[in-house]
């Protein structure tokens, strides 16, 4: 998910953290599958068999101060508390859809870290915004003058699979849970592999953009566009 101004906290707690991880994008792995034990042993042996093996993230290319954005009267608190709170610059994607940046941020994630994505089991997509994941461009028409609804069932998962070329992988979509949307997906993922003894890789994937047109600021919050894979 971006940088080259004024960072935001978001953006700067990201790039401290060690090479090659930089995002919040993740395959679980399966380390190993140790022998049956009984009671809370079991439970701890398990716990230790998976693991975080890579990271990625796409930031779009297009850089906003908080002053540009309160400027354009997309957020509710004046620019001095925003900063206040360690705000500083958000990223807008312009022309790319949250499919994209999906895609951009799995393409990351195998170049930081070599992973290979054929050994993919199970693909686990995350959306904040449920219908991010559906309205592809701005211009896109609007659910109360929708007369097609064929817009809605293209999920970004199944794409995101085709267009990686993983086509041997399980996809499971996950809405609704706003920003903890990608920990669902990790949960869901750790628990597939401690479950399924077939699945041992598991790509964990998050993207957002937000319309146009949209406040950007939500519960003291400044929102950037982006995506993330793990």
């Amino acid at each position: 998910m971006r940088p080259s101004s004024p960072q935001s906290r978001n953006e700067r707690t990201w790039q401290q953290r060690p090479a090659p991880v930089t995002s919040r994008t993740i395959p679980a792995e399966r380390v190993s599958r140790p022998a049956p034990a009984t009671g809370g042993e079991e439970f701890r042996h398990a716990a230790q068999s998976v693991g975080i093996a890579a990271m990625g993230y796409y930031l779009p290319p297009t850089v906003q101060t908080v002053g540009q954005v309160v400027e354009e009267g997309k957020t509710i608190s004046d620019e001095a508390k925003l900063r206040q709170l360690g705000f500083s610059t958000i990223r807008v994607a312009r022309e790319d859809s949250a499919s994209q940046m999906a895609i951009e941020a799995v393409r990351n994630l195998r170049i930081r870290s070599g992973f290979d994505l054929d050994r993919i089991d199970v693909v686990v997509y995350a959306g904040a915004l449920a219908t991010s994941s559906v309205m592809g461009t701005d211009e896109q028409e609007s659910w109360g003058s929708m007369t097609d609804p064929s817009p809605l069932f293209r999920f970004p998962g199944p794409y995101m699979q085709a267009e990686l070329g993983i086509p041997n992988a399980s996809v499971i979509g996950l809405t609704q849970l706003a920003c903890n949307s990608f920990q669902a997906a990790v949960r869901v993922a750790r628990a597939l592999i401690l479950a399924e003894p077939s699945v041992h890789n598991v790509l964990c994937v998050a993207a957002d953009r937000f319309p146009a047109r949209a406040r950007r600021e939500i519960v003291y919050n400044l929102m950037s566009d982006g995506a993330c894979a793990a």
